[in-house]
């Protein structure tokens, strides 16, 4: 068989590859090359490297500023008015009066060791002027005693009266009773603290126990020429009960209200600059006097009270 029809021959004892041979081997290769180069698998790409998150930055507030109130607070005198908008509903009679209050009040503060304060006072040029009246009640002068801790409040006439329910001297002391504010020691925004108070009042004869529950919050700072002011309000809640047994009367009262008391305080002279205050009440009186014939009224008061301290 001759060798050279399979690519190679014989020469000389060595062996000797056909061209032809060479050439079919070379396409070969370069096919095989060629498949084998498409057949490849595509490269995995490496896994992302994962970017380091910075930790957050943490901003710590600065710790309030605390201020200090004196424990004397020297006579300050205010500008105070009071409106007072009076409604009564009677078997379906209704009727509406309106009632402004205007005086000049000077107060005087002092603290004690246990955080109550005692003052005193005096209330001139009080007016009250009822709609529809053409003349005003009119008290020149009033001076008075104050002690007001966490559980009540007493304003009394100096010197004191043994009967003062129903005097005329009982709006002048109402009035003051709005500026006389408890105030701790020191203070920051963000405090707040409670009072339960009760005090005595007196309407138509009857003794009237106020129970009040108030929630005080200092909720900002300021500055004037005076130095640091801070705002305070205070949101109350009240109860009132009051009853009259008598021969010839007997009165039930009973009723409850809200009030909300925005005020600014000076951490200089720790005086009350400036009061706005709502409030309403809503009370039924029940009159037994004639029992074949007791009649209920319902009353609803709403008050707005502004003071401002008076440049000396």
């Amino acid at each position: 068989m001759d060798s050279s029809l399979f690519g190679f021959r014989m020469i000389s004892g060595a062996i000797r590859v056909s061209p032809i041979f060479a050439r079919v081997v070379g396409a070969v290769g370069v096919l095989g090359s060629a498949v084998i180069g498409c057949a490849r698998v595509a490269p995995t790409p490496s896994a992302a490297v994962p970017i380091a998150t910075p930790e957050p930055v943490r901003v710590i507030p600065p710790a309030p500023i605390r201020y200090s109130v004196p424990m004397l607070i020297g006579d300050t005198r205010y500008s105070v008015e009071s409106v007072a908008q009076i409604e009564r509903d009677s078997a379906g009679r209704k009727e509406s009066q309106r009632v402004t209050s205007t005086a000049r009040v000077t107060v005087r503060l002092r603290r004690a060791q246990n955080g109550a304060f005692e003052g005193s006072g005096r209330v001139d040029a009080y007016a009250l002027r009822t709609e529809g009246t053409a003349t005003a009640a009119i008290t020149d002068s009033v001076r008075f005693d104050a002690t007001l801790d966490a559980q009540s409040l007493r304003v009394v006439l100096h010197p004191p009266l043994v009967n003062e329910c129903d005097r005329p001297e009982a709006g002048p002391l109402a009035i003051a009773r709005e500026l006389l504010l408890r105030v701790p020691s020191a203070v920051s925004v963000g405090d707040t603290w409670r009072d339960s108070t009760t005090y005595i009042v007196c309407r138509a004869l009857v003794p009237l126990t106020v129970r009040t529950v108030s929630t005080y919050t200092v909720t900002d700072t300021s500055r004037d020429t005076s130095g640091p002011v801070f705002q305070l309000q205070r949101v109350s809640v009240l109860r009132v009960d009051g009853k009259l047994s008598a021969p010839w009367r007997s009165v039930d009262i009973a009723g409850t209200g809200t009030a909300t008391l925005q005020a600014s305080v000076s951490t200089t002279s720790g005086a009350v600059q400036q009061v706005t205050s709502t409030s309403t009440l809503m009370l039924s009186v029940t009159d037994r006097s004639s029992p074949a014939a007791v009649r209920t009224q319902q009353v609803t008061q709403r008050v707005t009270t502004t003071a401002n301290a008076v440049p000396r």
